[in-house]
């Protein structure tokens, strides 16, 4: 793992396979998300192969279908309350047609803000190969084909099929990776298609985040996106991981940025009548939505209502460590991967947790494996473990293998900038 600044990134070799994931990229109508030009700066470091080509991997949640105010209108308009999982049925068949509107829509809106950055993909084309995989933010493209043509001619995409999902996991024998999102592991990220089971980590992103977002912003005269420091700070909830956190941070953004004791309890207010609608949603009270993993995030939310800081950030650290232990759920999914596919891959690389990672695999007997996590690009907003307290950090990461002397060598790039 090396802690680099931004370079240029040149590889005089055969194969080079670059892989990025979570970028996050908004339509810009509700809080903040990587620049274009940052993302333009990025593909400038991208340098042209001696020969052969270089594969860039976009491992999942690319395109933020999630973070829009075009949702609200969807949910509000006319009293239908229509979301994507209104008439969830088995394989999403009944995916709203005006969901699938709303969608392409905010889709339409990603690629306008970030046109530059798809004309210098086009640019690289003869020597770039881009290759996409969706992720849990950006799942809704697999019911939508026009969603996928946008996509296809956006990221210059070779040979992708339009009339059908795009794949899930991206492999390369010559240089033995394997690479998904890694979202599948987590239940509340997980959209269950074979059931027609939505993943209630949208359902938080839509019905709690960004509402609560949009109302409190509201209230206070501050926009949705940028702006003073207070207006940061409650955009900064959607920024919050892991997704447990979600009321720890609500608690640290009422008792460090709201001094007025009046204002504090109407945004208090604005936060329980949020929560409240969320957890009394009808679609997600089967069993399917009671695991542990469910049933953390709701308690947090629940307790969030009328615990003080210090007790929620305690009772969520007691009630996490009760349900969980001392699991490490991703390394584990990579671990399964690695050993049913009998050893084929040496780098089982994931994105979707948005912490960077490179961890050796067990039982890799003839030559080292690891776990690889690509991290983000988007801010990040998280918590010390033993204390009550959040700090935001802008973080871009990057895997790069090449296949040089037949041996893949590797490198797990990371840059920070403490916002």
């Amino acid at each position: 793992q090396e802690h680099v600044p931004p370079g240029t990134i040149a590889m005089l070799v055969r194969t080079v396979q670059l892989f990025i994931s979570d970028l996050h990229l908004t339509d810009g109508t509700i809080g903040e998300a990587v620049s274009p030009e940052t993302l333009l700066q990025l593909v400038s470091e991208i340098k042209p192969p001696a020969a052969g080509h270089i594969h860039l991997v976009l491992l999942g949640d690319v395109f933020e279908l999630l973070r829009s105010s075009a949702w609200s209108k969807l949910w509000d308009h006319g009293g239908y309350h229509v979301a994507p999982w209104t008439a969830m049925n088995a394989g999403f068949k009944g995916f709203p047609p005006k969901a699938a509107t709303c969608a392409l829509r905010i889709l339409r809106g990603i690629i306008a803000r970030y046109s530059a950055f798809r004309d210098a993909l086009k640019e690289r084309k003869p020597w770039l190969r881009v290759h996409y995989i969706p992720g849990n933010h950006d799942y809704m493209v697999q019911l939508i084909p026009d969603a996928r043509r946008e996509i296809v001619d956006f990221l210059s995409l070779d040979n992708v099929p339009v009339d059908r999902p795009f794949p899930t996991a991206y492999t390369d024998d010559e240089v033995a990776v394997y690479a998904t999102h890694g979202n599948s592991s987590d239940p509340l990220n997980w959209h269950r298609e074979a059931e027609g089971k939505w993943a209630f980590g949208d359902v938080i992103v839509l019905r709690l985040v960004n509402p609560f977002i949009k109302k409190a912003c509201d209230h206070l005269g501050q926009p949705l996106s940028g702006g003073p420091e207070i207006a940061v700070a409650i955009q900064d909830l959607d920024n919050v991981e892991p997704n447990e956190d979600l009321a720890v941070y609500f608690r640290f953004l009422l008792e460090k940025h709201f001094a007025n004791a009046n204002q504090r309890r109407q945004i208090l207010t604005i936060w329980q009548n949020s929560v409240n609608e969320l957890l009394d949603l009808a679609d997600f009270q089967d069993a399917l939505y009671k695991d542990r993993h469910h049933e953390l995030i709701r308690t947090a939310l629940s307790l969030s209502r009328n615990l003080n800081l210090t007790e929620l950030a305690l009772k969520v650290r007691e009630k996490y460590q009760a349900l969980f232990g001392a699991d490490d759920v991703d390394l584990q999914h990579a671990q399964r991967i690695y050993d049913l596919n009998q050893g084929q891959y040496r780098f089982i690389v994931f994105g979707h947790t948005h912490k960077p990672r490179l961890e050796p695999l067990a039982h890799s007997v003839y030559q080292p494996a690891y776990y690889v996590n690509t991290g983000c690009w988007r801010r990040l907003t998280t918590r010390r473990k033993d204390l009550a307290e959040f700090r935001p950090a802008r973080v871009g990461t990057r895997f790069v293998v090449d296949s040089a002397g037949g041996q893949p060598r590797y490198r797990l790039l990371r840059e920070i900038e403490i916002a």
